[in-house]
């Protein structure tokens, strides 16, 4: 297991030319949803911005990992870019899972090391996910967003 006081990095995924928003969060959040079906852990990351003198913007996301089944800490964004005040993420794994340390830790002791988890719902976002603010999920098969449990846009794939 990697050490749960280190985030782990999983990829920068910067958007290309021409590429708009939403296009660039798809193909985003293909990359983090493959590193979660592979790994049975949650990756995220910042979504960031910056723009160009012509006034284009240009989209970047630095995906992290904790290890955990359950959450996800973002680190900062890539050099030169600025936060846009939302997330993208994936859940971990549907399966039922033994809590690790960083389960544990992200959890708040809710959950603690050894313990059984029940696995997440990959195709909808958690209370969790709500409570922490707008932002994106890597579902299976499409790109979520909420801004609120009774504001939400299914973007497909």
């Amino acid at each position: 297991m990697r050490d749960v006081g280190n985030q782990e990095d999983i990829s920068t995924e910067k958007s290309r030319a021409n590429e708009s928003e939403i296009d660039f969060l798809k193909r985003a959040g293909r990359e983090v949803r493959d590193f979660s079906d592979r790994n049975e852990v949650e990756g995220c990351g910042k979504i960031c911005v910056t723009e160009d003198p012509a006034g284009v913007k240009s989209y970047a996301i630095k995906f992290t990992t904790n290890d955990s089944h359950i959450g996800c800490a973002t680190g900062p964004c890539a050099d030169g870019y600025k936060e846009t005040g939302e997330t993208l993420h994936s859940h971990g794994t549907s399966s039922t899972v033994r809590a690790n340390v960083a389960d544990e830790v992200l959890s708040g002791g809710k959950y603690l090391q050894g313990t059984r988890i029940s696995g997440q719902d990959l195709f909808h976002f958690s209370a969790q996910d709500f409570a922490t603010g707008a932002g994106y999920l890597a579902a299976p098969h499409d790109l979520l967003y909420q801004k609120g449990e009774r504001n939400q846009i299914d973007y497909g794939n």
